[in-house]
């Protein structure tokens, strides 16, 4: 792993492996994909942009790499999608212990992240204000977001009232400003759900 850019020292990175991949039909984060698991893939693109990685979700990150990165398991039980994660990422980083005012949110079926992703966001984002990415027209990528520690309670208190809340419903009511990263010739953004996706993204179809 690179060493992390230095501007970013502020900004901690998580990335959300709780969910339960049921269109896959087998846990994403160590399935296969380009020969080694696709969790190393999400590590290897995030890990250089931040000082301080973090895993979030029951699911143990792959062998090589847990070493590396701080664990951390949902602080809201039931399984309560990926607002739980990130209120767990944001959460530790508003610790005591922390100095993060910002925290990188991807998910661990995202092998295609842009290695800028962090720089660019940060140009945009404030500890009060997230900064969410856009891809292909507009289409909003919060799970690849730039999400402020300041919204810690806020969004447990979100959570707390709504077992329903979903990511673009909590993000409406909180200040944020998107980014538009351009089209390529592939989807930076991808999640590789199922397994047609995986044999897509093998054959570099995205």
């Amino acid at each position: 792993m690179d060493q992390p850019h230095s501007q970013n020292k502020k900004i901690a990175g998580a990335i959300l492996a709780g969910g339960k991949s049921r269109r896959m039909g087998q846990n994403k984060a160590n399935i296969e994909f380009q020969g080694r698991p696709l969790a190393l893939h999400v590590i290897d693109r995030l890990g250089p942009q931040v000082p301080q990685l973090l895993w979030v979700g029951d699911v143990k990150p792959p062998g090589e790499a847990e070493s590396l990165l701080k664990t951390l398991h949902d602080a809201v039980p039931g399984r309560r999608g990926p607002l739980a994660g990130i209120l767990t990422a944001l959460e530790w980083a508003a610790s005591d212990a922390c100095i993060f005012e910002l925290v990188q949110i991807a998910t661990v079926d995202m092998p295609f992240l842009p290695d800028d992703l962090t720089d660019r966001l940060r140009t945009t984002a404030n500890p009060d204000c997230a900064a969410i990415p856009t891809y292909a027209g507009g289409r909003l990528q919060p799970l690849a977001g730039l999400w402020p520690v300041s919204w810690a309670p806020s969004l447990r208190t979100a959570l707390e009232r709504s077992e329903s809340l979903s990511v673009r419903a909590y993000l409406d009511e909180m200040p944020s400003k998107l980014v538009d990263f351009a089209s390529g010739f592939r989807d930076p953004f991808v999640n590789i759900n199922t397994p047609e996706d995986l044999a897509r993204a093998e054959n570099s179809e995205f």
